[in-house]
């Protein structure tokens, strides 16, 4: 789908949500944690998030790739992955990532997240 956009599009680069959902507390658990401990505990989750989401993040988004492709599924299936985003000759762009939206999404309070 995403390839298909953007050829009738000509676009020449995607972007990527990987990165959102941790710092914007878009997953379960974060409620989860917010309904256990308030906003401390949604806080810490948030900051464990962060620090550990270059390793998990983009390491399961590589192994996931790496699934897709020994399952022989349709690279387009997978939306964030960035090897199937590059196999279509596009470019994967990371706004989430990016250390100016990190430090400016650190800085917002919880509640306004």
């Amino acid at each position: 789908m995403l390839y298909m956009l953007s050829m009738l599009y000509h676009l020449q680069a995607l972007l990527v949500g990987i990165g959102a959902d941790e710092q914007l507390a878009g997953y379960s658990r974060h409620r989860q944690k917010f309904k256990n401990g308030g906003w401390p505990n949604l806080l810490a989750e948030i900051d464990f998030d962060i620090k550990r989401i270059s390793s998990r993040n983009l390491g399961r988004d590589d192994r996931y790739t790496a699934l897709i492709y020994t399952l022989s599924v349709t690279p387009l299936v997978v939306g964030c992955c960035f090897r199937c985003i590059a196999d279509h000759s596009r470019e994967a762009r990371f706004p989430y990532l990016d250390e100016d939206v990190v430090s400016f999404l650190q800085q917002l309070r919880i509640d306004a997240k």
